[in-house]
């Protein structure tokens, strides 16, 4: 069975045998809790525009300074990018409007509109190949998203050749992007 949930419910279903594997993009400390950093991509700037960058191409490096922070929809939360957008906005800006799934993304960008939005590669790639959005990369970007793998200190037993199995796919699938230069890959 596969789930989707919040971080702060990943860790715990790990720790209480509820989950056999999870991925976030926040790390945490639980004592039952394997926290593998598996992969870094960089963040990149999202565009609604009349006349989209074809897959996989990129437009004209923006600065950071150029953006307007009302113009923001605000899909990270994480201590680094919050971070990064202090440093250029300030601590008292406030985005347009705030959104931490992938998904509502994709429906705001179905309608033409004027936000931008600095999101990882893997959802810039699948917002370009859904909608009419140009991608950029930053002249100074946010430091790269980090996901992490999270395994049970001790596999439920019967599942270990299965996760081996997940593990060795997964990987795979991986280096492919890795190699499309989507990615780093970071076991």
């Amino acid at each position: 069975m596969i789930k989707s949930m919040q971080s702060a419910a990943l860790y715990p279903a790990l720790e209480n045998r509820e989950l056999d594997l999870g991925f976030s993009v926040l790390p945490s400390v639980y004592s039952n809790v394997i926290n593998k950093p598996l992969l870094t991509e960089e963040n990149v700037v999202v565009l609604s525009s009349s006349s989209p960058t074809a897959p996989g191409t990129f437009g004209e490096p923006v600065r950071p300074g150029d953006l307007n922070a009302e113009k923001e929809l605000l899909f990270q939360y994480s201590q680094t990018y919050i971070h990064w957008r202090n440093q250029w906005f300030g601590y008292f800006s406030s985005p347009a409007i705030g959104m931490g799934d992938g998904p509502l993304v994709e429906q705001f960008y179905q309608t033409p509109n004027d936000l931008w939005c600095v999101v990882p590669m893997s959802l810039a790639l699948f917002l370009q190949s859904s909608c009419n959005v140009s991608l950029h990369r930053l002249t100074s970007p946010p430091p790269p998203r980090t996901c992490y793998m999270l395994t049970h200190r001790i596999p439920r037993t019967g599942y270990e050749s299965c996760l081996q199995l997940f593990e060795e796919s997964l990987y795979e699938y991986l280096r492919q992007k890795e190699a499309a230069g989507h990615l780093q890959l970071l076991i």
